[in-house]
């Protein structure tokens, strides 16, 4: 437990760092003026003392995670449906950029695809140095501008999120020239695993 000198030692400490302006050099030359700064004795913390603990309790009313019972299987089927009838897809005034990626393996090199000024649709690594997004694949090509991009929202609710554009959707937005692009990219690498990355701007 601390002495008496430890604590007097302390107040001194704290007097001084709190009542200069310059602390570093205050201690260099041991100029210990005091401050008109009042410790208490009682805050001031010993090797004794106990943190409280920590209450596991919740607010009356509100029962602890181990309590509550996941509902049925059988009614999860209804719950769903009533959220589904909550969201509404809603046009964005954004456009998206699209980037079509090919996916060999999990083991595949991290692509460092530019951003276009964009925001992606999807947790994607965000490499900020370089504006670029991180995938993994082993190439991509650009499809540039398509004019739609959707949202997300919920009745009574200001939640609101971008959601990706589905092919068949992004399909009646693009011109020859990317459809072309799509079905050259598609047909060069047949084995892999086809992606759109898009980005809202």
């Amino acid at each position: 437990m601390p002495t008496a000198k430890d604590l007097e030692a302390f107040k001194k400490a704290i007097t001084m760092l709190m009542g200069h302006t310059d602390p570093i050099n205050a201690i260099i030359n041991d100029d210990w003026a005091p401050a008109n700064i009042i410790i208490n004795d009682e805050f001031i913390p010993s090797n004794s003392d106990e943190a409280p603990p920590v209450s596991s309790t919740l607010s009356p009313g509100n029962p602890p995670k181990k309590d509550i019972i996941d509902p049925p299987d059988a009614a999860m089927e209804r719950y769903i449906k009533l959220v589904r009838n909550e969201l509404m897809v809603e046009r964005s005034q954004s456009h998206s950029y699209v980037i079509v990626v090919a996916n060999q393996s999990p083991m595949d090199d991290v692509l460092k695809i530019r951003c276009q000024g964009g925001t992606a649709i999807s947790g994607y690594v965000y490499d900020h140095l370089n504006d670029c997004y991180c995938i993994r694949g082993i190439d991509y090509c650009s499809l540039g501008y398509v004019p739609i991009s959707f949202r997300l929202t919920m009745e009574r609710s200001n939640w609101n999120i971008n959601v990706p554009t589905p092919e068949n959707v992004l399909l009646k937005f693009m011109t020859k020239k990317q459809k072309t692009d799509l079905k050259n990219f598609k047909e060069h690498y047949k084995n892999c695993k086809i992606f759109f990355l898009q980005l809202v701007d």
